[in-house]
């Protein structure tokens, strides 16, 4: 899909740069405060709530769509991307080869296209 193609499919779904940048980035980095709140909020992310949830999704029956960043240093697919392709029924797994943790900042053409596609 060329970037005019994929350019139209997202104006015709109504998604602005101005939406994808709320969705995307949200000054969630952007200032003192929005820092703090985010770093609060990952410090209150454990591996008990993870787990917690795990009984949860395995009861899920609509279909999930996994797209993955290969060279995300704090999720790696050998680890959680396996555990959630084994975990949900209707799976389906999108990896994207050169994406870290941010991978709709890294890879926002081929992200979007997978996700809207």
């Amino acid at each position: 899909m060329n970037n005019t193609t994929l350019d139209h499919q997202l104006n015709s779904f109504g998604i602005t740069d101005e939406v994808l940048e709320t969705v995307f980035l949200d000054s969630k980095l952007n200032t003192e405060t929005g820092r703090v709140k985010f770093a609060n909020l990952l410090r209150s992310l454990t591996k008990e709530d993870t787990l917690a949830n795990m009984e949860a999704l395995k009861k899920v029956n609509l279909p999930v769509h996994l797209i993955w960043a290969m060279q995300d240093p704090n999720q790696p697919w050998e680890g959680p991307g396996s555990i959630l392709l084994n975990t949900f029924k209707n799976v389906t797994v999108d990896k994207i080869e050169q994406a870290g943790h941010f991978l709709q900042i890294d890879a926002e053409k081929e992200y979007l296209t997978l996700l809207l596609g």
